[in-house]
């Protein structure tokens, strides 16, 4: 399969995943901060807990001039050592051709310290935290 096979795939199914979905389930966005024109937000209902606790997250980039309108992270805490981990990232670049608009990178990242500047502090917090609503039969 052609790279613009590939592009055109993973696109559509972003479009898909992150577009359509949230709109069947009525997911919500949880804003944790806002800095220089940066929205931080987190989808509550795609919280799940796997080894670690995790969640998709978004950096919304509002200025025009930036490179990037949008940053999507599957993020993990380890609770007990105060420390962040993104499993997944797509990068929405600022493009006019489609071919170049997604970026992905699926290789798991180490473990990190939290960063205060960007909020992390509060996302750690929301993760370590959170109890998902019970569902109803």
């Amino acid at each position: 399969m052609s790279k613009v096979k590939k592009k055109i795939l993973n696109f559509l199914f972003f479009v898909q995943f992150f577009l359509l979905t949230p709109t069947l389930v009525n997911a919500t966005y949880e804003a944790y901060g806002y800095d220089k024109g940066i929205d931080y937000l987190y989808i509550p209902e795609t919280f799940t807990w796997k080894e670690f606790p995790r969640v998709w997250t978004i950096m919304k980039f509002n200025d025009v001039s930036s490179k990037f309108t949008l940053i999507y992270s599957l993020e993990e805490a380890d609770c007990p050592r105060k420390l962040l981990r993104n499993l997944s990232q797509t990068w929405v670049i600022r493009e006019t051709d489609l071919e170049k608009r997604l970026t992905q990178n699926r290789r798991i990242k180490m473990w990190r310290e939290l960063s205060y500047e960007k909020f992390e502090e509060r996302l750690h917090n929301f993760l370590c935290t959170y109890t998902p609503p019970k569902k109803e039969e």
